[in-house]
């Protein structure tokens, strides 16, 4: 958004730089030595998975999708798919939530929200450090950061106890809104719902509807956009790939240099904020 005044700039550098101050107060209070240890106990964690025969629909279609293109590129898929092909795939994402999920009555995990729980996620990410002072990281409003809150939203779910199972990405990919994709994370809500979890709606939403709301900021006269629904240890767009220390930190060892991280240490500093505030963090009821 741009500001209508002069003042009002005025007002908003002025915020921006009083809020890349304060963040920088709380830098030399971090450890220096755990950030990879949250990452990797966390992405262990999360593929964990003791239900072999557990019927994924969505991990269904990613699969018949990749094996129709032989790709993990979502921007390619997209690309070399018809605009029949596209309509096609995106009903059968949406039909998918319309079906009965099967149930997950995993002990020792919480596999699905209830009540208030997804508020709780939701304020977790919208209270994170990283997201508070999201202009210090990205000045430039070039990274955007989609990826970074859709992270964070998997982080806060698994440390909860919420089932690996229960949680997905979800993008949409095309010419949209000055963007070629945005991400964000899902969470199974009660029995046979998904909700998704994208501060740019200002609260959790569910996933049909998020999907319609893409779709509304499509680039008029271009091409269709087309939804995914990936696992969500999946960082990126470009390759299937799970999270790894050289995407999120620019570093597999605990030597991390800030200048040499491409996204100025949002996800280092969210990992080293998540290490200290874990043990404090309370589970969900298992269900």
């Amino acid at each position: 958004m741009h500001g209508q005044s002069i003042i009002k700039i005025i007002f908003i550098t002025i915020l921006a730089v009083t809020g890349c101050s304060s963040s920088n107060n709380f830098e030399g209070h971090r450890s220096p030595t755990n950030f990879q240890d949250c990452l990797k106990s966390l992405t262990e964690l999360s593929r964990t998975d003791s239900r072999a025969n557990f019927v994924d629909m969505f991990l269904q279609i990613e699969n018949q999708l990749k094996k129709m293109h032989g790709i993990d590129s979502l921007i390619d898929i997209h690309k070399t798919s018809s605009a029949e092909e596209v309509a096609q795939h995106n009903k059968n994402i949406l039909d998918t939530f319309k079906k009965p999920q099967e149930s997950l009555p995993e002990k020792g995990f919480t596999n699905y929200l209830l009540g208030d729980e997804d508020d709780v996620l939701f304020r977790a990410l919208k209270e994170s450090n990283v997201h508070r002072y999201h202009a210090c990281y990205d000045p430039t409003h070039k990274l955007g950061f989609c990826f970074g809150r859709a992270t964070i939203i998997h982080m806060e779910a698994l440390i909860r106890g919420v089932h690996p199972r229960a949680i997905k990405k979800v993008w949409v990919v095309g010419d949209f809104n000055g963007l070629d994709y945005h991400v964000a994370t899902m969470v199974r809500l009660g029995a046979n719902n998904w909700v998704v979890f994208d501060t740019n709606f200002g609260k959790p939403i569910l996933a049909r509807h998020w999907f319609k709301a893409m779709q509304d900021l499509k680039t008029p006269s271009s091409k269709e956009l087309m939804y995914f629904v990936t696992d969500p240890n999946r960082f990126s767009p470009f390759t299937a790939a799970p999270y790894s220390s050289v995407d999120l930190f620019n570093t597999q060892t605990l030597t991390y240099d800030r200048t040499l991280d491409f996204y100025g240490g949002y996800l280092h500093d969210y990992f080293e904020d998540l290490a200290k505030a874990r043990r404090h963090i309370k589970k969900f009821p298992e269900r």
